[in-house]
């Protein structure tokens, strides 16, 4: 193979790594604009909560059946969207292979 050949070659394997490499971090930064925005409205919700919980009020049954709803929902929440994040992060995968 001439050296003409063999630097074509490196040249579209160069490429296509860089193809590679910027689809990669395109996912990535796809993947922590939907972490930062997906996960904080929950976590702050469950945080939010905690405080309520945790400021000795003495709430009625009613009001602690709300309080849990609204913590399950937050729960449920976190839940779907690990999910989402492991499918996004499978089809990345698949995508860039």
């Amino acid at each position: 193979m001439k050296r003409s050949e063999e630097l074509t070659v490196a040249y579209e394997e160069l490429k296509k790594t860089e193809e590679y490499l910027k689809q990669y971090i395109n996912g990535l930064e796809e993947m922590m604009f939907i972490t930062s925005h997906k996960v904080r409205q929950p976590v702050a919700n469950i945080l939010g909560i905690s405080t309520l919980l945790d400021s000795g009020t003495n709430y009625s049954h009613e009001e602690l059946k709300k309080i849990v709803n609204y913590l399950k929902h937050s729960a449920i929440t976190l839940d779907n969207f690990t999910r989402e994040l492991s499918t996004f992060m499978i089809s990345l995968e698949r995508k860039i292979k």
